[in-house]
């Protein structure tokens, strides 16, 4: 039941659907400068990481979505300004038949970017895909193709003196 869940909202995040609260602003100050180490940090960009386990026969496929699909929308936002960049990884030291093996990380200028993004994003899957039913069939078909091992949203301090 948990891991349909999370490849539920895992699909919703895929194809730029869901949007986080306005809160999300508010978590932009800087750290404040440590006295053990005398170093502040500087929030920088913020990032959703997708950790994934490719499905047995799955392999072409998922490549395929990912070149046709996934690939396109993303650079569409990248050039809307909506994503500062994106990358696809794959795990050479995998741990155990159950560890992930692809990976991809969207990249956002910062939290307030997360702000109302599904109202940003959805014209543009919306567009790539011709139809909501289609949007959302290509995110049910992509939850087939893969597992997702881990989601989370990362984001980067960048230290100063």
């Amino acid at each position: 039941m948990r891991i349909a869940a999370l490849a539920a909202v895992t699909a919703l995040i895929a194809t730029g659907t869901v949007a986080l609260p306005a809160a999300a602003q508010q978590r932009a100050a800087p750290a404040p400068a440590r006295a053990d180490t005398g170093m502040t940090l500087t929030p920088g960009p913020v990032s959703r990481v997708l950790l994934m386990r490719v499905n047995p026969g799955m392999g072409q496929e998922f490549n395929r979505d990912m070149r046709q699909h996934l690939l396109p929308v993303w650079e569409e936002e990248k050039a809307a300004g909506i994503l500062v960049n994106y990358s696809v990884f794959t795990n050479t030291t995998a741990s155990s038949p159950d560890d992930w093996g692809v990976g991809y990380t969207l990249t956002y200028p910062n939290w307030a970017a997360l702000d109302s993004l599904g109202a940003r994003t959805g014209p543009i899957t919306l567009r790539h895909y011709g139809s909501a039913e289609a949007r959302t069939a290509a995110g049910m078909r992509r939850d087939q193709l893969r597992t997702v091992v881990q989601s989370m949203l990362l984001r980067a301090q960048i230290p100063g003196r």
